[in-house]
């Protein structure tokens, strides 16, 4: 999100990223249950980029969590919000677009489009035109249909 590694962030910084309002900005987490309690293991969120029918996305899963599927589901239900809502898609601009997440929109969406923005940053794009689910994802595993790479 900030393109560098941060010890910390100012106020400004911090208010921007926790003030949503579930229209203009969004988030969602994931959550394990470990030693008895409740640890954020993954977050996905978008603001929404006035005037042009998209927002910026960005997701993140601990490293421990990673490879289980959650990062798609993250993505997947965030877009279906964001598409009910009445986004377009979602863009973001990236130091170097990390094979990881490429995947990750590899199993949701069709087609990803990228953009050299030159000094190694890519603008990435997807449209939920070319997104590959139907519907609520929450639903759709609560109803017992497995999400592709999700453990059950």
């Amino acid at each position: 999100r900030f393109g560098a590694y941060l010890r910390r962030l100012s106020e400004s910084q911090f208010q921007k990223l926790a003030s949503i309002d579930g229209q203009s900005s969004l988030a969602i987490a994931a959550f394990a249950r470990e030693r008895g309690r409740e640890r954020m293991i993954g977050v996905g969120r978008y603001i929404v980029l006035p005037g042009t029918g998209f927002a910026e996305a960005a997701f993140a899963v601990l490293d421990g969590y990673q490879g289980l599927g959650i990062g798609t589901f993250l993505t997947d239900y965030l877009s279906w919000i964001a598409k009910e809502l009445g986004l377009e898609g979602f863009k973001t601009e990236v130091i170097r677009f990390c094979p990881k997440m490429r995947r990750v929109l590899a199993r949701s969406y069709r087609r990803i489009e990228q953009k050299d923005l030159g000094d190694g940053e890519v603008l990435v794009t997807v449209r939920f035109t070319d997104w590959k689910g139907e519907g609520n994802p929450a639903l759709e595993r609560s109803r017992g249909r497995a999400i592709p790479g999700c453990p059950v």
